[in-house]
Parts: C-alpha cells; sequence; structure tokens
C-alpha cells in the first residue's frame, strides 16, 4: 500500500515517528498521523487542519495530556498500533472510493476523522474541532484544486477508466467472482486470487470487484458504466 503513497503522504509517516519520538512514545498510533499531517504543512490535510484553526503544538501538547510519556525509551522503527493500521488501511478505501490511484495526505486525514474514538479524535474535539466541517474542508480543498491542474484531472481520468475497465471485466464474469469469493476464508485472499490469473486484476480493481454487490450486477447499470468508459477514453 505504501507504494501508492504520494512523497507528501510519505513524509507524514517520517513526520509521526519524530512526533511519537519527541513525545516518548516507542509506537505510532493514529494520533501521531495527525501530527504528522500537521508538521507536513504543505497538503490538502495540512490546509483543512490550519483552516479549523488546528494548531500542531497544541495539538502535541494535547496528546502529550491524554497518553503521557512512557517509561520506555524508544529505540529502532516504533511499531503502528491498531488505530494507526485502521487509518492506512482506511485511506485506502477513501482512495478507491474516489477512484484516486494514489494515496494522499487528504486520504489519511479522511480515514482518520472516519474512526469513532481514540485520542485523535479525544484531541481534535478538545481542540475545538468538528468532523464534519473537516471533512467539508478537505472536499472543497479537493474540488477547488481540480479545475487550476491539468496534469491532476488526467491522473483523476485514468484512474477511473482503470477502475471502471477492472469493474466490467468483474461483472462480465461475476459467477467466477462469486465462486472465488465462497472459496477463500477473508477477503484479503480473496483480493490475492483475483489478482492473480485468470483474472489478472489490480489491487485497486480487484477491491472494487470484491464490493459489487450482486444488485448493481444489472443490464442497464453495466450498460452505464461501459457508456461512461467510452466517454472518458474520448477524451484523451
Amino acid at each position: 500500500m505504501f507504494e501508492r503513497f504520494t512523497d507528501r503522504a510519505r513524509r507524514v509517516m517520517v513526520l509521526a515517528q519524530e512526533q511519537a519520538r519527541l513525545l516518548a512514545h516507542p509506537f505510532i498510533g493514529a494520533e501521531h498521523i495527525l501530527l504528522g499531517l500537521l508538521a507536513e504543512n504543505e497538503g490538502v490535510a495540512a490546509q483543512a487542519l490550519a483552516s479549523a484553526g488546528i494548531d500542531l503544538q497544541l495539538a502535541r501538547d494535547r496528546v502529550g495530556e491524554l497518553e503521557g510519556p512512557t517509561s520506555t525509551t524508544p529505540g529502532g522503527s516504533p511499531p503502528f498500533t491498531p488505530s494507526a493500521k485502521k487509518v492506512l488501511e482506511g485511506s485506502l478505501r477513501a482512495a478507491l472510493t474516489k477512484g484516486h490511484s494514489f494515496i494522499g495526505t487528504e486520504h489519511l486525514l479522511l480515514a482518520l476523522l472516519d474512526r469513532e474514538d481514540g485520542v485523535a479524535i479525544s484531541v481534535l474535539e478538545s481542540l475545538g474541532s468538528d468532523r464534519d466541517d473537516l471533512r467539508v474542508r478537505v472536499e472543497n480543498l479537493m474540488a477547488g484544486h481540480a479545475p487550476d491542474d491539468p496534469a491532476a484531472a488526467a491522473e483523476r481520468r485514468q484512474a477511473r477508466i482503470h477502475v471502471l475497465e477492472g469493474i466490467l471485466l468483474g461483472m462480465d464474469n461475476f459467477a467466477d467472482v462469486i465462486a472465488v469469493v465462497q472459496d477463500c476464508p477473508d477477503r484479503s485472499s480473496t483480493l490475492r486470487v483475483l489478482r492473480a490469473a485468470p483474472f489478472g486484476l489490480t489491487e485497486i480493481q480487484a477491491s472494487h470487484v470484491l464490493d459489487l454487490t450482486v444488485a448493481s450486477v444489472t443490464r442497464e447499470n453495466r450498460q452505464r458504466l461501459a457508456d461512461e468508459l467510452r466517454a472518458l477514453q474520448l477524451e484523451e
């Protein structure tokens, strides 16, 4: 998954580790990812947080108050906590939902905001932040960048074409997909099978195919998606 991270998202991971060390925490939690997003200072997430009045120093102090220092001296690369792993997994889902082939700081923040509880959410709430408001700020920033960035628009178009090609292949072989789902013990195993022959889907395509519902695999819906694909291809 990390290979899909933008340079800024990768930098957030480095900064999250630095923030954990500053707080003498031998682990990286969702709260440290939040601090990393703030410390990165330039991406969509940092802009959204800054516009909501969330300050890095105040957030770090609040994390320190809630967590406190540990008695263990951090050494090496600290592990990700389950909450941090859920944010990372959620960032991929956030990117896939928007048809993006990359994971940026905006997807990390959206995934973090989807957490029901935890230190990161407590920090945001204690600093007067509203999660719905932050989501709107992120969405507005993302929408605002789109018209002024032809390269980004082309990338989004290519990403959507890629996703549609995978979905249509999955629809055309839906009985075989169902058989794979029934034979595999979990989602990760199913994705591995879908990425192998004879399907040969990419990770993003396989995820979308696996999320298809029986009700969505109709002739009408397939035609709609095929028409969308042809229209996007004509724009190239």
